[in-house]
């Protein structure tokens, strides 16, 4: 992180006074917390990822003001690029322009450049820049003109610099950390944890008083809506880890007393001293299985899969949920031959295991093969009704098979049945894990009945509920929910 990213342009006089403001600056803060690109080299991809780079971790962005700057291509895509991360812009006006003069010369300036004209990515190039125009009309400016003595208007640019500077570092602090998180995938492990998030919220509920405070001066940033998806996200991740938690408590506990009724069996036929051994390695075996659900339960399928592979083959008399775990894990990585193949173990076992056609019915249908996805769903049916409502092997069976049902009315583009469906599961104990995507479901099939009033709300609720894991695609679906969602006007 550093303290200020100065812009300014590189004709002589703009750039004799940029390299004293940063003198001025670094022996204030340090050499290395002014950033300021001194070259006049070509531009590439490379070297405009290290501006962005540095308007990223820069808490302030000083902008030099002058002629030469605002009909500068790249100064006004350095201040969009600052615009779109909130940072605090402080306009410094070192030379005296009209903007009615300024149009011209900018567009004869992007014509020629080829590269500023693929990052503005705009048919408009002007109305670009009369956008950055009117954001910076906006903010109180400094004077530093040419006659002007420098101390005088340099103590005032300390001041707006230091002013609220903690909750501006904590807003360049937050952004970098949401910004790694975005470059890599949304990945839960890059979220916050603990008094990080309370720390993160309490700042959320600060900027909002600090913001009203200072309405005229516009010199605080304000949190960017990624801010506010990464602490939302953490606190839901938080949330569910901790649910995740209680459950693999219990999921512990039922296999390890399956563990133990397993080594009760054995001790009845092997000597002491191998009876030993054996219960030892047994619960080893049992231990490695443990630690592949606690991977599941995290959302890391990878390592998942390699425990239930690596423990699996040793483990004596396997429950049939031990297979479902490892198909339910292939099925998270797309590999759906392994899946299957695990799926149909289970299966071996026990023909009345219902998870198993359930997860069958989801492969198919992730495959669009939706006639195989309603034969195992049916499938599904029957062994559950058979099997009883109140299977103890199956919570929330009766669930899941409505939710699959009407995951597969709404592939086939039947949003009738998709609805009338899946509106009795909104709401429930069960709902919590699996309600994001029925809201999904029932907000798009609303949306392609033409029901936006109806629609709205459940988009909405959607957007409240936290990642699932257990639902394939997620993050893919998030995707596809927010292009539904924008092209609606929800209140």
């Amino acid at each position: 992180m550093t303290t200020v990213f100065i812009s300014y342009s590189r004709e002589e006089i703009n750039k004799t006074f940029a390299r004293k403001l940063h003198a001025e600056l670094s022996d204030t803060y340090g050499k290395e917390q002014a950033w300021m690109d001194w070259e006049d080299i070509p531009v590439t991809s490379d070297w405009w990822r290290e501006i962005c780079k540095g308007i990223e971790t820069a808490d302030s962005f000083v902008l030099v003001m002058s002629p030469a700057a605002l009909i500068s291509p790249m100064c006004h895509l350095e201040i969009y690029q600052a615009r779109q991360l909130n940072k605090r812009i402080i306009p410094i006006q070192f030379q005296w322009f009209t903007a009615d003069k300024l149009r011209e010369p900018f567009l004869e300036r992007i014509q020629k450049d080829s590269y500023a004209q693929s990052l503005m990515n705009t048919a408009d190039y002007w109305q670009f820049a009369q956008d950055n125009l009117k954001y910076i009309g906006k903010i109180n400016w400094l004077f530093f003109g040419e006659q002007d003595e420098f101390a005088p208007k340099f103590e005032e640019l300390i001041r707006v610099i230091e002013t609220d500077l903690p909750h501006v570092r904590q807003h360049t602090r937050l952004l970098l950390q949401a910004l790694e998180w975005q470059e890599n995938k949304h990945n839960w492990s890059f979220l916050l944890v603990g008094e990080e998030i309370q720390r993160a919220e309490a700042w959320m509920k600060r900027a909002a008083e600090l913001l009203e405070y200072d309405e005229k001066q516009k010199y605080l940033p304000a949190p960017t809506i990624l801010h506010e998806e990464y602490i939302v996200r953490s606190r839901q991740q938080a949330t569910y880890r901790r649910r995740i938690y209680r459950g693999l408590a219990a999921t512990l506990g039922t296999i390890l007393g399956i563990a133990m009724m397993t080594s009760v069996y054995m001790v009845w036929s092997l000597s002491e001293a191998a009876k030993a051994q054996h219960t030892a390695e047994q619960a080893q075996r049992i231990s490695q299985f443990s630690s592949g659900v606690a991977f599941y339960n995290v959302g890391e399928f990878q390592y998942a899969r390699q425990y239930f592979e690596e423990s699996l083959p040793k483990i004596e008399n396997p429950q049939p949920k031990f297979y479902d775990d490892l198909a339910k894990s292939c099925l998270q990585l797309e590999d759906y031959a392994c899946a299957e193949t695990h799926y149909g173990h289970a299966i071996g076992l026990d023909e009345a295991y219902t998870p198993a056609y359930t997860g069958l019915a989801i492969m198919h249908r992730e495959l669009n093969q939706f006639s195989d996805a309603s034969a195992m769903l049916e499938k599904a049916k029957r062994v559950y009704a058979s099997n009883g409502t109140q299977d103890i092997l199956y919570p929330g069976g009766a669930y899941l098979i409505a939710r699959i049902e009407g995951s597969l009315a709404f592939y086939q583009d039947d949003w009738q049945r998709t609805i009338a469906i899946l509106t009795p599961l909104v709401g429930g104990e069960t709902y919590v894990t699996y309600g994001k995507e029925v809201m999904f479901y029932l907000a798009a099939s609303y949306q392609e009945l033409g029901q936006s009033v109806q629609a709205c709300p459940f988009w909405q609720q959607y957007f409240s509920l936290s990642l699932s894991q257990f639902a394939l695609n997620e993050k893919d679906r998030d995707q596809q929910a927010r292009a539904y969602y924008q092209s609606l006007h929800c209140e």
